[in-house]
């Protein structure tokens, strides 16, 4: 079955995964991908009891660096939707409300075949 998603989707879609990956090996447990609301949409939230720790996670990837580090495109406007998205989803999943929440922003870097990664907590 053809891939009808974009390069730029896919590119996005593997750096989105290996971001999980990335934070599953820091000992979080992914708990949603993807949360869309009327606002926008979260890209990975996890959680980190011991260090109790909920991450709403911003994931970059990029290509290439013409255009300055994947971090600097989570703009002003961008990090204020984030901040109300998360704030709707701790309401609606009150159950994490014991976890401080943090906002964070996860880099990944496709170079000369080989993926780089880099976390960014308490970004914004």
């Amino acid at each position: 079955m053809p891939d009808n998603r974009t390069s730029k989707r896919r590119t996005g879609d593997r750096g989105e995964t290996l971001a999980a990956e990335m934070l599953e090996k820091a000992g979080y447990y992914i708990v949603e991908r993807n949360f869309s609301c009327r606002i926008g949409e979260i890209d990975i939230i996890a959680a980190h009891p011991q260090d109790r720790v909920i991450a709403f996670a911003e994931v970059k990837t990029r290509n290439r660096l013409d255009y300055g580090l994947p971090c600097e495109a989570v703009g002003k406007d961008k990090q204020r939707k984030l901040k109300l998205c998360a704030q709707l989803w701790l309401k609606i999943n009150h159950c994490y409300s014991y976890l401080q929440p943090r906002m964070d922003i996860i880099e990944i870097i496709y170079k000369d075949g080989n993926a780089y990664g880099r976390h960014l907590k308490n970004a914004f």
